[in-house]
């Protein structure tokens, strides 16, 4: 990734939609389908919500 680059936005899959620079101000617009995001599966191993250890930061929630 070239070091100009700052912001990212990523679909499931890790595929790249679009970046923007870090200097100077540009405005990006893509097409999502919000039912992408209701996987959180990277990968046949890793789950974002079944990974979760809610131990670490339960004392956040009390």
């Amino acid at each position: 990734m070239p070091e100009d680059m700052l912001n990212q936005i990523f679909a499931p899959g890790m595929k790249m939609l679009a970046s923007s620079r870090r200097s100077g101000e540009e405005v990006e617009v893509i097409d999502t389908d919000p039912k992408d995001a209701d996987s959180q599966r990277i990968t046949k191993y890793n789950d974002l919500w079944a990974d979760r250890r809610k131990e670490l930061y339960r004392f956040l929630l009390n």
